[in-house]
């Protein structure tokens, strides 16, 4: 057998083996976090006919994953559960850019005659990133997200001078702009490499700028056609035009206090480019220069986008805003070490192994329930045992509520009862996502990132006329004794709630 056959052949084994890690990994992290049932709820009225929106007649568009939440629809339409489809198909996108990763590392040995890193660091980085595993599932888009963005990444790299690939490249990243809003930004950064590398100039950059501005624009059309806004509501329910660096600074610090690793690709690279100043033959290779488009969009790309993670102040939820950028700290990484270690690759994989098991051995900033600058490990919160609260309490509730028109105030982790009990309306009082009355109010105070602003009892109980709530937090925050009499309802098996405003024809 010829050495590259011998070479496939243990790319391949070492390649199945990431992908299983991965896979298993991830599967054992399996999870559904609150906030996904706001997503799903918007499936699940488009599938049933309403529209997208989360009470019916009701357009507001308190969700700032469209795509995401489509897929979902499409799932509901199939007749599977929004659970496992959105985890399953997380799952899948989580592997998918393991193996774009892979894909990677090998073709850019197939440029270099004299390769000896057989390893492919990035994808071994991804699987051994627990975080990165955590949000392969839990129903949000992270998943999809990052693998549009890494998939725009790699065609722009390698096809410069293809109008056709570059075409795909632009759509890829506006499909990540329709997944998340802020996706648009690294597709200007992409864009940006595009006009530097693209061959012949001009044409490569109509044909990356052409695709993205249409299908930007489009949905930027039918968004205030349908939603009256060119920016979804959570924009203004997280204030996200308000820079907010101490604590964007703070979430930043607590992501690199586990996955300090990553910070060695950009330390790497400069002395690599220090390197490359005083003995040239440390970056010559047959990759006919494209070490530096590579590097240079990478390093870019990262920036950028942790940069506006940290303008926004990050998040409430441990390391999820961050993952996006991760696949790009890695590629660093993985071409610094390849850089280095070119002539020495015994020493180099050495280090690696040191590097993969420092990532892995050092313990979460955030653990269990406990919070740190307003920031938790989410998954924590959602036990088994929490989950057999929630469905009890949605099956008892929806059991009463069937076919009414109930209105309900709920609060934090009770999207999921709303969402499995269908109350008919549901008004979310703890960030005003899908409240705009709530979400446009002045930001008085700064506090836990996107939990800042909250419903008033007045704005429940008179203008929104909700019946009842099932949670403890409105008597704490909104001190509910003092504007209307106590009054608690037993429905039975441990579920209680609180009646807000009295309505005869629901009380018989």
């Amino acid at each position: 057998m010829s050495e590259q056959g011998k070479r496939s052949i243990l790319l391949a084994g070492i390649a199945l083996a990431l992908l299983l890690g991965g896979a298993l990994v991830a599967w054992s992290l399996w999870w559904t976090t609150d906030d996904a049932y706001i997503s799903f709820r918007y499936a699940r009225n488009f599938v049933e006919g309403q529209g997208l929106v989360f009470n019916e007649g009701e357009r507001v568009e308190g969700y700032s994953n469209f795509l995401w939440t489509l897929w979902v629809a499409a799932g509901l339409s199939l007749g599977f559960e929004a659970e496992g489809w959105s985890n399953l198909w997380g799952l899948i996108f989580y592997l998918g850019s393991i193996l774009l990763l892979i894909w990677n590392h090998e073709a850019w040995n197939r440029r270099v005659a004299d390769a000896r890193w057989w390893i492919p660091v990035a994808a071994l980085g991804a699987v051994a990133h627990r975080d990165w595993a955590v949000w392969a599932t839990g129903g949000l888009e992270t998943s999809l997200y990052t693998f549009l963005l890494l998939a725009a990444y790699l065609v722009v790299a390698w096809h410069t001078t293809s109008p056709r690939w570059l075409m795909l490249a632009g759509f890829l990243a506006a499909l990540a702009a329709l997944t998340r809003p802020d996706g648009i930004l690294p597709a200007l950064v992409i864009g940006l490499f595009v006009l530097i590398y693209g061959r012949p100039r001009r044409r490569a950059l109509l044909a990356y700028a052409i695709p993205l501005a249409l299908v930007w624009h489009s949905f930027i059309a039918w968004r205030l056609w349908y939603y009256g806004d060119v920016v979804p509501n959570t924009y203004y329910a997280k204030s996200a035009w308000l820079a907010w660096y101490e604590q964007g600074w703070q979430y930043l610090v607590l992501y690199f206090e586990k996955y300090w690793v990553l910070l060695f690709g950009p330390g790497q690279l400069l002395a690599v480019m220090l390197i490359a100043a005083i003995r040239k033959p440390v970056l010559k290779d047959e990759s006919g220069g494209r070490w530096k488009l590579h590097v240079l969009m990478a390093a870019a790309v990262a920036a950028a986008y942790t940069f506006y993670i940290v303008r926004v102040g990050g998040d409430f939820m441990f390391a999820r805003m961050l993952i996006p950028a991760t696949p790009f700290f890695l590629i660093l990484l993985e071409r610094g070490l390849m850089a280095i270690f070119r002539t020495r690759p015994l020493y180099g994989h050495f280090a690696l192994l040191i590097l993969v098991v420092l990532m892995v051995m050092t313990p979460p900033p955030v653990t269990g329930k406990d919070w740190r600058h307003g920031v938790a490990d989410e998954r924590m919160y959602y036990t088994d045992e929490r989950a057999k609260v929630l469905d009890r309490d949605a099956r008892v509730l929806g059991r009463y509520f069937e076919g009414l028109p109930v209105r309900v105030a709920f609060f934090g982790s009770e999207a999921c009862i709303l969402y499995k009990a269908r109350f008919k309306v549901a008004i979310e009082c703890n960030t005003g996502l899908t409240e705009p009355e709530v979400a446009k109010q002045p930001l008085k105070t700064r506090g836990r990132v996107g939990h800042e602003k909250h419903a008033s009892a007045a704005y429940l109980i008179e203008l929104r006329k909700a019946h009842f709530t099932f949670s403890s937090v409105p008597e704490k925050r909104l001190d509910l004794k003092s504007a209307i009499p106590e009054v608690i309802v037993d429905f039975g098996d441990g579920v209680y709630g609180r009646a807000l405003h009295w309505d005869q024809e629901i009380m018989d």
